[in-house]
């Protein structure tokens, strides 16, 4: 078992099973707080699980911030012809404003 000193929260023990048995008997087990229940032998290498569930595989969602394509579609001849106004409203998360220059607005469209 890997115990931690609640005084000083640095200090970590790797103790047995039969020692934290006698700790708690005497009381000085709540001198302690449990990091891990296991019972491992010191200097010994942590077990790997067999199996892991990714859990998060139906859950994810991932949202693109732009489409890239979207930005394919488009020469600087046809981005041009847009205002600056219809620029940042049409590319917001490219953080924008008025008082860039065009040519700017065009060529971090681009990138």
């Amino acid at each position: 078992m890997i115990i931690q000193s609640r005084k000083y929260p640095d200090k970590t023990h790797d103790v047995t099973l039969e020692t934290w048995n006698q700790m708690k008997l005497t009381g000085t087990d709540k001198k302690f707080k449990v990091l891990s229940s296991l019972e491992y032998a010191p200097n010994a290498p942590v077990p790997i699980p067999l199996e892991v569930e990714n859990f998060m595989l139906d859950k994810m969602e991932v949202k693109k911030i732009y489409d890239e394509d979207d930005c394919a579609l488009y020469s600087y001849e046809d981005l041009d012809s847009f205002t600056k106004s219809e620029l940042i409203e049409k590319y917001p998360l490219l953080e924008m404003d008025m008082s860039m220059k065009k040519d700017d607005m065009i060529n971090k469209i681009l990138k």
